[in-house]
């Protein structure tokens, strides 16, 4: 059975669609159960598709549909060790709440975040790296005494880079606002 692979925790998740075609259903049979709260499994992806954690689906799918006389044993893959299953899934969450709890105290930032406010301050130093030689231009040209135009060329170009070192915690905050909102958003629409 193919999953993705999210978080470090280990934890295998499985599209709808896929968990679907291998318990023998339609899609629609196991919207009807997430929305019923038979299984409750269900996480959430970067995406912002729904998914569900595939072995503990898995068990909560076996218990509601246990096979009748005559028919075949499940496959080995519904066959849990339901107190390992369950320890993964607590790992599972106790490291999902130890991410969460880094990002809210700002020790951590999202990859998404992080390459957006980089790029943005990329961006902006370009623009005012090259604003210096037309900022400039006037007043070297009168300059003759070499030790002078470094001076002001290396102070220009300090300001410049400064941006660059300085930190903001409220960037970030902001920008993982905007995220989660467009998230939600997102969730908001994908909902049955």
């Amino acid at each position: 059975m193919q999953g993705q692979l999210i978080d470090d925790g280990g934890v295998t998740t499985i599209g709808l669609r896929e968990f679907a075609r291998v318990v023998g259903v339609t899609e629609g049979a196991v919207r009807k159960a997430i929305a019923a709260g038979r299984l409750t499994a269900v996480v959430k992806l970067p995406s912002g598709k729904r998914a569900l954690i595939e072995e503990h689906a898995l068990a909560e799918w076996a218990a509601l549909h246990p096979s009748r006389d005559g028919e075949e044993p499940p496959p080995d893959s519904l066959v849990i060790d339901r107190a390992a299953h369950e320890a993964r899934l607590a790992q599972y969450k106790a490291d999902r709440a130890e991410i969460e709890l880094a990002e809210l105290r700002e020790r951590m930032h999202h990859a998404e975040d992080v390459r957006a406010v980089m790029s943005d301050m990329l961006a902006a130093f370009k623009a005012r790296s090259r604003a210096i030689p037309a900022k400039l231009a006037g007043g070297l040209a009168g300059m003759t005494d070499p030790a002078e135009i470094e001076t002001l060329l290396s102070a220009e170009i300090d300001e410049a880079l400064q941006e660059l070192s300085e930190y903001n915690p409220a960037v970030f905050r902001k920008r993982r606002r905007r995220r989660k909102a467009l998230g939600e958003e997102i969730m908001n629409e994908a909902s049955p």
